[in-house]
């Protein structure tokens, strides 16, 4: 063998340095990955202080790793992160279990500017070496990906709106055509009717004229005349509210003009078994507004009152003035099923409704709603959601409407 003049052997000695060369080879290759890969490396000991951070923590976070050493890695946690950090770093390491790899976190970091980065992490638990101990955190920046994430949900839920406002729009034209064409339809029938009605009402009068006083007939020609009479009312409230026009502002009396919706519907509500009590202050004075308009109002309420009292109840309508506000004040009160809590603040809005398919449009408050408004009034409903304590619709009208008034034209019913 040979033997090195101070005894050492040659061949052990050149092994020795290739082995230590291989080495310095895999250090600088493990220090090359390291340093040039796009995740942040991050190793903390038990306590959570961190021993090392990988270079990329620079691009990431704004620190420099050497900053954070010695820092518990929960100062750079958002506190709502904290408890699924910890949970993550137990489950790498379970106290009676074989170290493993906990599930992916997302997680928010503080920048150095302040700012929160949104960061994907995983954590491992490192071998029991005493040079190399405490769990790796390899967490990957994911900001820009969430951001993203946002503004597609954002985009997304802003365009899914912009579809409903088309779709409701489109509902809106449509069922303004059919209530136009309906318009139209009850217009023609109601002046067929008229003509013959016409007729009838001189005959009654011809004949009640001939008739004499003590003649058994002359009570019964007097009822067909009551009720000619009421037909022929009818008949022109129905061309009223027919009749397509721009807003008409006049003086009217809103006692008067419900009295005479009343009129339109009463066999409609007679034959629900619906009681009418009207209370109305003596002092009412008269408003500014459009007569059709106020009457389609009226109208729309009665019916949705009739509706919510299958089965009979009580419609309270009250009138009332406050000469300090310069406002009439109208409330219309039901006995019905009253409207659950829940949908409440829905029920003015376009095509929402509660009534079976092919029974309501749902536009009927929201066009109520609408014209109060136009009117400058007020319009507000409550409901208990409990059967038997219904609903009722307060409404507000000014008044003098300075913004009509200028163009104000009183006009005959």
């Amino acid at each position: 063998m040979s033997e090195h003049k101070f005894g050492v052997d040659i061949p052990e000695l050149q092994q020795a340095e290739q082995a230590q060369q291989a080495q310095r080879r895999m250090d600088e290759l493990f220090r090359a990955l390291i340093e040039n890969v796009v995740d942040v490396i991050t190793i903390i000991d038990a306590e959570g202080v961190i021993r090392y951070h990988s270079p990329s923590l620079e691009p990431v976070l704004g620190y420099k790793p050497a900053e954070l050493i010695g820092v518990n890695i929960v100062e750079l946690l958002h506190p709502d992160d904290v408890p699924k950090v910890n949970a993550a770093i137990k489950a790498a390491a379970p106290p009676n279990g074989t170290p493993g790899i906990a599930p992916v976190v997302e997680t928010r970091f503080r920048h150095k500017d302040g700012s929160w980065r949104n960061l994907e992490s995983i954590c491992k638990k490192l071998p029991d070496i005493p040079s190399v101990t405490g769990t790796v955190i390899n967490s990957r920046d994911i900001t820009e990906r969430k951001r993203a994430e946002e503004n597609i949900k954002k985009y997304s839920a802003e365009l899914i709106k912009r579809n409903e406002e088309i779709h409701n729009m489109t509902q809106q034209l449509w069922q303004a055509a059919k209530l136009a064409t309906m318009g139209e339809l009850v217009a023609s029938i109601a002046h067929e009717l008229n003509n013959p009605l016409t007729t009838v009402s001189l005959r009654i009068e011809s004949l009640t004229t001939k008739t004499s006083g003590d003649d058994p007939h002359l009570r019964e020609l007097e009822i067909i005349g009551k009720e000619v009479e009421r037909m022929g009312d009818l008949i022109k409230n129905l061309l009223q509210f027919s009749r397509r026009s721009q807003q008409e502002i006049s003086t009217v009396f809103v006692c008067e003009e419900i009295e005479k919706t009343l009129e339109l519907i009463h066999y409609h509500l007679r034959k629900y078994n619906i009681e009418i009590i009207k209370e109305f202050a003596h002092d009412v004075p008269k408003i500014h507004a459009d007569r059709q308009q106020l009457r389609q109002i009226f109208l729309n309420l009665f019916i949705n009152a009739s509706d919510a009292m299958p089965q009979g109840g009580t419609l309270t309508i009250r009138v009332t003035t406050s000469t300090e506000e310069k406002q009439v004040h109208i409330e219309i009160a039901d006995t019905g099923v009253g409207i659950p809590p829940e949908i409440l603040p829905k029920v003015t809005e376009p095509f929402y409704t509660t009534k079976p398919e092919g029974k309501g449009t749902g536009l009927g408050l929201a066009i109520c709603r609408r014209i109060v408004k136009e009117h400058n009034g007020k319009f507000d409903l409550t409901s208990e959601g409990v059967p038997g304590m219904g609903t009722t619709v307060r409404i507000s009208l000014p008044v003098t409407n300075g913004r009509n008034v200028a163009g104000l034209k009183d006009k005959d019913q």
